[in-house]
């Protein structure tokens, strides 16, 4: 169970990390956007139409590109928190198992006791029956 958990827990690091590296292209490419959109209007200010419509483009553009951003960094969020709940399990899990094993130590040392006490109580018997025996 904790190997499983351990591999869960790893995949989703590596989702995670996965995700954040695509929110940094992401990043860039939405900055580098920007950076063409600033040039792009001030070259504008003084050109034709078709030009300031191209500049629309560019805006609807990079605005999709900050949404697509913003869900980006909402899926790692939720893989984050997903990641700290399977830890958080995990320990769970793992805390379980230690107390088990020693309800089962436990329960073998009653056991190997129990024995033991039966054992001394059939040797008397035994060393009882021999001496009646050996007064007859």
């Amino acid at each position: 169970l904790a190997t499983e958990r351990d591999r869960d827990v790893a995949r989703l690091r590596q989702t995670a990390e996965s995700e954040a590296q695509e929110i940094i292209r992401l990043r860039h490419v939405n900055e580098t956007a920007l950076q063409q959109q600033a040039q792009s209007t001030a070259r504008l200010q003084a050109v034709s139409q078709s030009e300031i419509e191209e500049v629309a483009a560019l805006r609807q553009e990079t605005s999709a590109w900050q949404q697509a951003r913003a869900e980006a960094d909402e899926q790692v969020q939720c893989l984050k928190q997903a990641a700290h709940q399977r830890e958080a399990e995990h320990a769970l899990m793992v805390a379980e198992v230690l107390e088990l094993r020693q309800v089962v130590a436990r329960t073998v040392a009653a056991e190997a006791a129990s024995e033991g006490r039966r054992e001394a109580e059939l040797r008397l018997e035994l060393q009882t029956s021999g001496e009646i025996i050996g007064s007859l």
